[in-house]
């Protein structure tokens, strides 16, 4: 009898307007449940309608405009792309707090390389993803290779490669590519060519992650 005393008390709930005891329907918690489990995984999408909803209640004239949207997506587009480079290290239990450091890096050594070294644009940014890619081969090395905690060794390659962004940036660059910067300008439909890469990344990545044995 006292064994089964917790699971009765957990079905019964008081409240009931004769004064009685009513028992919980198997539909309420099987709607508990499902809460429960959806909110993970989709708590802040849920969190951001309901942002986006206060915030058109509140400016109705600024933000429900497609012009915010585009604005809104042309700045976010970097984040997501960062986001999706991350998450593989997440899922595999890892951390990478060098990402926006070399992201920064790579975005400044085109810049150099293209107007200080006089470059072609073209060189120019297949070198700098190809610093970002050494970058994250000496990450995997001491991390994987010799077992180095990810959280240390890449809060240390972050700083370190601040100190070298800063290094390249004691006066201001100028005179970028009028190509680069025709590209970067570029808009289709409002919104830029970053958000479109971004789009394609993404399309990739999901194929990747569920229908290909490396993904699962």
């Amino acid at each position: 009898m006292d064994g089964r005393a917790p699971a009765m008390k957990a079905d019964l709930e008081v409240g009931s307007p004769d004064g009685r005891l009513s028992v919980e329907t198997p539909p309420r918690r099987a709607e508990t449940k499902l809460a429960r489990a959806l909110m993970p995984r989709y708590g802040l999408i849920y969190a951001l309608v309901v942002m986006a909803v206060v915030y058109a209640v509140l400016m109705p004239s600024v933000f429900p405009t497609l012009r915010n949207l585009q604005s809104i997506v042309n700045i976010s587009a970097p984040t997501l792309l960062l986001g999706l480079a991350i998450t593989p290290l997440l899922i595999a239990g890892e951390l990478d707090l060098s990402v926006a450091a070399t992201f920064g890096l790579s975005a400044i050594m085109t810049a150099y390389l293209n107007v200080e070294l006089g470059l072609p644009v073209g060189w120019a940014i297949l070198l700098a993803l190809g610093t970002g890619l050494a970058i994250g081969v000496l990450n995997a090395v001491l991390i994987v290779r010799l077992g180095a905690d990810s959280l240390v060794v890449t809060l240390g390659m972050g700083s370190a490669l601040g100190g070298v962004a800063l290094a390249f940036t004691t006066e201001p660059v100028s005179g970028l590519s009028a190509a680069l910067v025709r590209v970067t300008n570029t808009r289709v439909g409002g919104f830029q060519i970053s958000v479109f890469i971004t789009i394609v990344a993404l399309l990739v990545m999901y194929y990747v992650w569920r229908f290909t044995p490396l993904g699962r």
